[in-house]
C-alpha cells in the first residue's frame, strides 16, 4: 500500500520502489502500528494458494502441487532422476473445485468442422466459391 500511496500522493513510478521515500513512510508505520513491514518480501504463500492441481507419486508418495494443469513429464528437468530412484506413476489426487478441463485444439477445429458440414457449408478461401 506504501507503493500505491506515493504513486497517488507523488507520482512516483521508481520501479525499485523502495527508496528513501518508502522507507520513511514504513518506519512511521511501523512505529505508530508496531508492525514490522520491511523491504524484503517474497509471495511464497501467494504462489502456493494458486496451486490446486496436484499429482502424487505411487512409489515415494512425492506430491507435486501445480498452478496450472500440467502433469509431471519427461520434459520437467527432475523427471528422469525421479524415474532412476523412484519408480513410481503420478496419480492426480486434486484439482481446483468445479474445474473443467479446456477443449483441446484438435478437438475444437474438429467441432467446429462437424457444425459447418451439418449447415452444407464449405470452408472457402474468402472469395466467392464459384468463381
Amino acid at each position: 500500500m506504501i507503493h500505491a500511496f506515493l504513486f497517488i500522493t507523488s507520482r512516483i513510478r521508481d520501479r525499485d520502489g523502495h527508496g528513501p521515500q518508502f522507507q520513511e513512510h514504513m518506519r512511521r508505520i511501523n512505529a505508530k502500528e508496531k508492525t514490522n513491514i520491511t523491504v524484503y518480501h517474497n509471495f511464497r504463500d501467494e504462489v502456493a494458494l494458486y496451486r490446486q492441481h496436484w499429482w502424487k507419486c505411487t512409489g515415494c508418495d512425492f506430491v507435486l502441487k501445480r498452478a496450472m494443469n500440467r502433469a509431471p513429464a519427461p520434459r520437467d528437468y527432475w523427471w528422469a532422476n525421479h524415474a532412476q530412484k523412484c519408480g513410481g506413476k503420478f496419480v492426480k489426487i486434486k484439482e481446483p473445485e468445479g474445474y473443467k478441463p479446456k477443449a483441446k485444439k484438435a478437438e475444437a477445429k474438429k467441432v467446429g468442422s462437424k457444425a459447418r458440414e451439418e449447415k452444407g457449408g464449405k470452408r472457402t478461401s474468402g472469395a466467392d466459391a464459384s468463381g
